[in-house]
C-alpha cells in the first residue's frame, strides 16, 4: 500500500459502515428526512463492491460463504424478532451472490460433461430462487417475503467480480448506480 492511498479497502468499510448506520436512523427515527435516506444508499454499492473483491482475495471461498451466510442469519433473525417479517436484508443477498460466483467459477472451470450439468444445475437453481425471492408469490405477501433492494445486491458484487480491472468495476458502478436509484424506497 502506498503512503498517500488513503481510501483503501478499511475506509471503504467504515465509510460504508457510518452511512449504513445514517440510513437506519434515517428510517427508523426521522423516516420523513429524505436526505438522511440519500446519504444512507450509498453502502450498498461499497459493500457490494468489497463483497466482490473478498470474493476474488479470499483463500478460503467456502468460509468466505459461510461467514457472510452466517452474518446473514445472525441479521436475520433479529430482524424477525424485531419486526415478525421475513423481509430478507442485503446480507442474505451478498451470501447468495458470493455462492453464485462460486458456482459460476466452477462451471467455468468444469471440463467433463457431469461437472458442467451440476454447477449448471446451481446456477440455474440459484437464478430461480432469486427471481422467486424477488417476486415472490402472492400468498408470500402475508409473511413480508421480499428483498431488500430487490435484485441489486445479488447482481452487483457478481458483475463487479468479472470485470476485468477496478477501472472498469468503477465504471460499471454508473448504470448500476442509476439502476439501483430507480429502485428507491
Amino acid at each position: 500500500m502506498k503512503k498517500y492511498e488513503i481510501l483503501n479497502a478499511n475506509t471503504l468499510k467504515i465509510i460504508a459502515l457510518i452511512s449504513m448506520v445514517i440510513d437506519h436512523v434515517g428510517v427508523m427515527i426521522f423516516p420523513s428526512t429524505l436526505w438522511l435516506r440519500c446519504l444512507g444508499r450509498i453502502s450498498l454499492p461499497i459493500f457490494a463492491y468489497m463483497i466482490a473483491e473478498g470474493c476474488r482475495y479470499t483463500k478460503d471461498p467456502k468460509k468466505y460463504f459461510l461467514r457472510i451466510f452466517i452474518l446473514g442469519l445472525l441479521c436475520q433473525a433479529v430482524y424477525f424478532v424485531v419486526y415478525g417479517t421475513l423481509y430478507l436484508s442485503t446480507v442474505v443477498s451478498f451470501a447468495l451472490s458470493v455462492l453464485a460466483i462460486q458456482c459460476i467459477n466452477k462451471l467455468l472451470l468444469s471440463r467433463d460433461g457431469k461437472a458442467i450439468a451440476t454447477h449448471g444445475l446451481c446456477c440455474l437453481a440459484l437464478l430461480l430462487l432469486m427471481l422467486f425471492l424477488v417476486f415472490p408469490p402472492n400468498f408470500m405477501d402475508k409473511y413480508g417475503l421480499k428483498l431488500d433492494y430487490g435484485i441489486y445486491p445479488f447482481l452487483i458484487p457478481i458483475v463487479l467480480y468479472y470485470l476485468p480491472s477496478k477501472e472498469w468495476r468503477l465504471f460499471a458502478m454508473i448504470p448500476l448506480l442509476y439502476l439501483l436509484s430507480l429502485n428507491f424506497q
